[in-house]
C-alpha cells in the first residue's frame, strides 16, 4: 500500500516534512507558533521547529508508529506547559469548527514495513493546556483522507472511492482537489477553503522509500 501526503494551507510555508531515517513523513495543522497576547512579542513556542529537533535527534528504532508519535507528542506537551507558564496564549486556530483545537500534528509511513498513521491532537478549554490525544487511523475506512473542503472532497473523489488508484493517479487527484479549493469558486462555495491554498507540495511514501514528487518551495 502506497501513501501519498500534500501540502494544505498557507502561501510558500511548508507544511510535510519527512522523518529522518524512515519511509515516513509528517506533517503540521493549527496554530504553529504559540505567542502572548502581544501581537509585538516574539514566539514563544515554535512547534515546526521544535518538530524538526525532535524527529532529528531520535537514535532509537520505535516498535511502531503509535509508540514514536506517543513520545513525541509527550515532549511536545512538555514544552506546551512551559510555554503556558512564560505567557502564551492557548487559542484555538480558526481551521478547527470548535475553537479549541491548538494543533494537530499527522504521521504517515511505514515502520517495520506495516502502512500506518495516527494523530496527535492538542487542545485547550478556556486557555488550560488539555492533556494530548494520540490516535490511530483506519487506513481501510480513510482512503482517500482529506482534511478540508467535505464539498469539493464529495465532488471529486465520490465516484472514486471503490477503484484503484496508482500512485501517480492519486497525486494528480490531491493536486486537482487543492487547485479546486484554491480559487474564488471554491472559496465561494465553502468558507473552509479560505485556509487551502499556496504551494502545493506531495511526497509519495512506499515501504521501502520516501520521495518527493513535487517538492516544497525553496526561496531562491
Amino acid at each position: 500500500m502506497d501513501l501519498i501526503t500534500q501540502e494544505i494551507v498557507s502561501l510558500n510555508t511548508q507544511k510535510v516534512f519527512q522523518v529522518p531515517g524512515f519511509p515516513a513523513a509528517y506533517a503540521l495543522y493549527g496554530n504553529v507558533e504559540i505567542c502572548d497576547s502581544d501581537p509585538d512579542a516574539p514566539t514563544i513556542l515554535d512547534l515546526s521547529a521544535e518538530m524538526s529537533r525532535l524527529v532529528r535527534s531520535r537514535q532509537f528504532i520505535p516498535p511502531d508508529l503509535l509508540a514514536y508519535s506517543t513520545d513525541v507528542a509527550s515532549e511536545l506537551q512538555s514544552l506546551l506547559i512551559d510555554a503556558k507558564t512564560r505567557g502564551a496564549v492557548l487559542y484555538g486556530s480558526d481551521a478547527y469548527p470548535d475553537g479549541t483545537a491548538i494543533a494537530r500534528i499527522l504521521f504517515f509511513g511505514y515502520f517495520n514495513g506495516v502502512p500506518c498513521e495516527t494523530n496527535i491532537m492538542f487542545r485547550h478549554r478556556n486557555e488550560t493546556l488539555c492533556h494530548q490525544i494520540v490516535s490511530v487511523v483506519d487506513l481501510q475506512k480513510a482512503n482517500p483522507e482529506i482534511l478540508g473542503s467535505l464539498a469539493i472532497e464529495r465532488r471529486l473523489f465520490s465516484q472514486q472511492q471503490s477503484e484503484k488508484t496508482s500512485l501517480f493517479e492519486a497525486a494528480q487527484n490531491i493536486e486537482r482537489y487543492i487547485q479546486a479549493c484554491d480559487c474564488d469558486e471554491g472559496r465561494a462555495s465553502d468558507a473552509t477553503c479560505f485556509f487551502i491554498g499556496g504551494h502545493i507540495h506531495i511526497a509519495a511514501i512506499t515501504s521501502t522509500c520516501f520521495h518527493w514528487l513535487k517538492p516544497p518551495f525553496i526561496d531562491g
